[in-house]
């Protein structure tokens, strides 16, 4: 998925710069798909895929209060799957 993107934002930039195609529109999408596809900047993720990623202890402890669970990154994940389609 992120590799496509970044093939694609490329694109838009090769086109933006060597062709002078639309460049006023084409450069800051081409140049905005590149910073938010990195790998492994964390931009792709949701909220809460981003706290789970990071561990942060007192997060994860509101978080798994909400869920009633006990504040583990994979008892969160494991009661996130089994909550209702609201709750996720």
């Amino acid at each position: 998925g992120q590799a496509i993107m970044l093939l694609v934002s490329l694109l838009l930039l090769w086109l933006a710069i060597a062709k002078k195609f639309e460049p006023l529109l084409l450069l800051p999408i081409g140049f905005g798909g590149l910073l938010s596809n990195i790998p492994e900047a964390g931009m792709a993720l949701t909220a809460l895929e981003s706290l789970l990623a990071h561990h942060d202890a007192g997060q994860l402890a509101v978080i798994a209060a909400k869920l009633n669970c006990t504040p583990d990154v994979h008892a969160i994940k494991e009661a996130l799957a089994l909550a209702l389609p609201s709750v996720q």
